[in-house]
C-alpha cells in the first residue's frame, strides 16, 4: 500500500491510498480521518513500465499494452506485439512481417535515421488518438496486373506524393472520381501527379507503362510518411465516391458501414478482365454489405469484410456529407485471412452468369437476421456496373447484386431474378458456393419462358437468349414441382451422346417430343417436333469437335438442356 498527500487547507490533508489499482480517497483534519466514500481505477501512466529492445533481448521482459517500448537495435517480428507507446531510435531497423500487428495504445515516434517498416499484409494498429512523429514505410502489393490495368489506392501515411509512389505511371494517369460525373470521362478526372495523397481519399492509378502486357504481375507499392491515426473525415457528395482506408492497418467493413449509415454498399475494383479497345467486357467490381460479399464474376476474389490498408474503394452515398473513419474500426492484420465471417445468423448462396468465353458477374442471396423482404440499407447492395450482360436480384424493379431476405427460411419462397444480355447467344447460370442451411437445401432456377425448373447445384443452367432486358424470365425456387408431381419423370434416364453415326438422344421411359440443337453462339442448327419416339439420331451435323447445346422436351412436358462436345469417332 502506498499513499500521497495533497494539502487541502491549513491543517487538513487528502491522502490517496493505493491498493493494487484502486485508489481510496480519505481526508484528515489533523485529528480525525474521514473516508470520502469515493473509489476509482488508478489512472494508468504510460512509462510506469518500460522495456527496451537492444537488438538481442528485452530489458524488462516481453512488453504488454502497459509497457513503453523503445527499440534501440534491429528487430524482426515473430508475432503480434503490444505497447502503450513506441519509440524507434539509434538507427534501429524495426520490421513487422506479414500477418503480424504492432498494437499501440498511444503514440509512435520514429527518430531520424531509424526505420519502422510494415510489410505487406502486416499492420500498425493504434487504439487512442495520440499524434505520431517520424516516418514509417508501409509496403503493399497490388493484385497481379498487366499493362494498362488500374488499382484503387489510398495512402496510410501523410506526405506521400502520388508520382513518387508510382514513378513510371504516365503523368496523366492518376485519377480521382467525381460524384458529379455521369460518364467515364466526366467522372474520372486526372490529378496533378506531383501532389500528395489526400488522407481518406481513393485514387485510380494505372500501372507503370513498362509493365508486361501478357504476364500479370503485382505492383510492390511503397508508402513513406507519418502514419495516420485518429479520426479521419472524408467529405463526399450524393452518388458514387472513391474513398480509401486511411490507416496502416485493416478496417472492419461492417463497423465502417454501421458508423456511416448513408453508405449501404462497398465496391472494390478488381480488373478481373482487362479492357479491350478501351471497353471492359465484363463487370470488374466486387461488392460487400453486412450480408456478405460477391466476386466481380465467377472465380474472382470475394470481399471478406476486411478493408486492407492502402485499399481504395467506391461507395454510393445517399446524401452529401461526411464519412468517418475511427480507430475503433481498425483490426489486426491476422483478421484479414478470415472468410465469410458470420456474426449473426446467415444462410447464403452465390450464383454466377457466364457464357462460353466470359464470366460476367456474381450475385448473393441470403436469409439473415435484421433482413426483410423489401429494401434494407447496409444489407442489400445495388449493382454498380450495368453496362454489360448480367444477372441481378430484383427489389422494387431495381437491380441489386446482394439481396437479403427475412428469416425464418421457407422453402416456398420465390426470389425474382433479372437478366440482361448485350448480345444474342448461349448463357449459363451457375452455382458458386453456399453456407448455413443451403449446405443441404436444393436450389432451382425456374425459367418461366421455357417452363424449366433446373437444379443449379447439380449443373449450370444453360439457355439461349436474344439481346435485351428480361425481368420476368427467371426466378429462384426451392422445390422442383415437376419432380414432385411426376414420379415417372423422376426415374426416366435421358442420354445425349455422339458417335460415328451422328448425334444421338435416347429416353428410357418417356418418349421424346421435341429436340432443338444450337451452337455455342446460339444459332439453331437443328429442330424437330412431334417426335413421339424414345430415340432420335441426327446426322446433319457434320463438324467435328463442336460444342453444342441440346434442348430436349419430353412428351410429359419436362424440358432438359445440356451442353456436349460433338465428336465423330
Amino acid at each position: 500500500m502506498a499513499s500521497s498527500g495533497n494539502t487541502l487547507t491549513t491543517g487538513s490533508y487528502m491522502f490517496d491510498y493505493t491498493i493494487g489499482e484502486v485508489v481510496i480517497n480519505v481526508s484528515t483534519d489533523g485529528t480525525n480521518t474521514y473516508n470520502q466514500g469515493f473509489q476509482q481505477p488508478r489512472d494508468f501512466i504510460c512509462g510506469d513500465k518500460s522495456s527496451t529492445w537492444d537488438g538481442l533481448a528485452w530489458s524488462n521482459g516481453v512488453p504488454d499494452s502497459k509497457t513503453k517500448v523503445v527499440f534501440t537495435g534491429n528487430y524482426n517480428s515473430s508475432g503480434d506485439l503490444e505497447a502503450c507507446s513506441v519509440t524507434v531510435s539509434n538507427a534501429a531497423l524495426v520490421t513487422f512481417s506479414s500477418n503480424h500487428t504492432l498494437i499501440v495504445e498511444g503514440s509512435v515516434t520514429v527518430d531520424l535515421g531509424a526505420l519502422l517498416t510494415i510489410e505487406n499484409n502486416a499492420a500498425l494498429r493504434q487504439i487512442n488518438d495520440d499524434a505520431n512523429s517520424g516516418d514509417i514505410v508501409l509496403n503493399r502489393d497490388s493484385a497481379p496486373m498487366i499493362r494498362l490495368d488500374y488499382t484503387a489506392w489510398s495512402s496510410p501515411v501523410s506526405g506521400q506524393q502520388l508520382l513518387a509512389f508510382s514513378p513510371n505511371t504516365i503523368f496523366t494517369r492518376f485519377y480521382e472520381y467525381l460524384y458529379t460525373g455521369t460518364t467515364t470521362p466526366t467522372a474520372y478526372q486526372s490529378v496533378d501527379a506531383t501532389s500528395n495523397f489526400e488522407v481518406g481519399k481513393g485514387y485510380m492509378i494505372r500501372v507503370a507503362n513498362t509493365w508486361s502486357s501478357t504476364v500479370p504481375t503485382a505492383y510492390n507499392g511503397v508508402f513513406q510518411g507519418v502514419p495516420t491515426n485518429g479520426d479521419v473525415v472524408q467529405t463526399v457528395g450524393m452518388g458514387y465516391n472513391l474513398i480509401g482506408n486511411p490507416y496502416p492497418s485493416p478496417v472492419d467493413a461492417d463497423i465502417f458501414l454501421t458508423d456511416n449509415p448513408s453508405v449501404g454498399t462497398l465496391y472494390f475494383w478488381t480488373h478481373t478482365v482487362p479492357a479491350s479497345g478501351g471497353v471492359y467486357p465484363v463487370n470488374n467490381f466486387a461488392s460487400y454489405t453486412t450480408l456478405g460479399g460477391t466476386a466481380s464474376a465467377a472465380g474472382g476474389e470475394v470481399p471478406n469484410g476486411i478493408i486492407q490498408n492502402a485499399q481504395g474503394f467506391y461507395v454510393q452515398a445517399t446524401s452529401a456529407g461526411d464519412l468517418n473513419f475511427f480507430n475503433t474500426q481498425r483490426v489486426n492484420a491476422s483478421l484479414s485471412s478470415q472468410f465469410f465471417k458470420a456474426t449473426v445468423e446467415k444462410h447464403r448462396f452465390w450464383l454466377n452468369l457466364n457464357d462460353n468465353v466470359n464470366n460476367y458477374n456474381q450475385i448473393l442471396i441470403g436469409y439473415a437476421q435484421n433482413a426483410t423482404n423489401g429494401f434494407d440499407n447496409l444489407i442489400d447492395g445495388k449493382t454498380l456496373d450495368k453496362s454489360n450482360s448480367m444477372i441481378y436480384n430484383l427489389i422494387d424493379n431495381e437491380e441489386y447484386v446482394i439481396q437479403g431476405k427475412a428469416l425464418p427460411f421457407n422453402d416456398n419462397d420465390v426470389v425474382e431474378l433479372g437478366f440482361k444480355a448485350i448480345n444474342d447467344g448461349v448463357y449459363n447460370i451457375s452455382f458458386e458456393t453456399q453456407d448455413g442451411l443451403f449446405e443441404t437445401q436444393s436450389i432451382y432456377i425456374h425459367d418461366k419462358y421455357e417452363g424449366i425448373i433446373h437444379d443449379v447445384k447439380l449443373t449450370p443452367y444453360i439457355f439461349t437468349s436474344q439481346s435485351g432486358v428480361f425481368n420476368d424470365r427467371f426466378e429462384v425456387v426451392y422445390k422442383d414441382g415437376l419432380i414432385d408431381n411426376d414420379l415417372e419423370d423422376n426415374s426416366n434416364v435421358l442420354n445425349v451422346f455422339s458417335n460415328d453415326n451422328g448425334l444421338n438422344i435416347t429416353s428410357s421411359l418417356i418418349n421424346l417430343n421435341e429436340v432443338i440443337v444450337f451452337d455455342i453462339l446460339g444459332r439453331k442448327l437443328f429442330e424437330k417436333k412431334n417426335i413421339n419416339s424414345n430415340t432420335l439420331q441426327i446426322k446433319s451435323i457434320l463438324t467435328n469437335n463442336m460444342t453444342l447445346i441440346v434442348k430436349t422436351k419430353l412428351t410429359s412436358g419436362k424440358i432438359d438442356t445440356r451442353k456436349i462436345i460433338y465428336q465423330i469417332k
